[in-house]
């Protein structure tokens, strides 16, 4: 017959969720991985010391974990990464931009400090667009979640004075 720690209320460790006896926490380590992990767990699982999506959280540190409730399931803007191409109407809700999509591979591929330069000039071009296109308080309200703000105050400064137009 088979026994159920869930429903018989069994003493289990806080971190793994295996009874003490079966305690696999002296054996942990950490994995890192190049890439974004997100599960998507329904709700029933997350206490399941067999559950697999708990594993790869307990182990993947960069691994987020989504609960899944047919009355209440998460919104895609809480899984999905939204975009930052504001210059244009995306196509659907599923489009990137092309240098979106290279982003999305450098961090994959666990190119970082390449990801974060290419970031950088896309962000400045966005930002560039907005403004040069006079739309300011959109302009105004991208900058304001922008790595631009600490990344190139110097540049930002120099584009905010006024020059006369040639």
């Amino acid at each position: 017959m088979a026994r159920s720690v869930i429903l018989n209320q069994t003493v289990r460790c806080e971190h793994c969720h295996f009874m003490p006896r079966w305690c696999i926490c002296a054996g942990h380590e950490s994995v890192e991985l190049p890439l974004q992990v997100d599960v998507l767990m329904h709700k029933n699982e997350q206490r399941r010391p067999t559950s697999t999506g708990k594993l790869i959280n307990r182990v993947v540190s960069s691994s987020r974990n989504h609960s899944f409730e047919t009355e209440s399931p998460p919104t895609k803007e809480s899984i999905v990464i939204p975009s930052r191409y504001w210059l244009r109407k995306k196509q659907g809700e599923e489009s990137y931009s092309t240098i979106e999509a290279l982003l999305f591979l450098l961090t994959e591929l666990g190119l970082t400090e390449e990801e974060e330069r290419l970031r950088l000039q896309f962000e400045l071009h966005v930002y560039a667009g907005l403004r040069s296109r006079g739309i300011m308080s959109i302009a105004e309200d991208y900058l304001a979640s922008s790595p631009l703000l600490k990344s190139m105050p110097e540049l930002l400064a120099q584009m905010h004075e006024r020059r006369p137009v040639t």
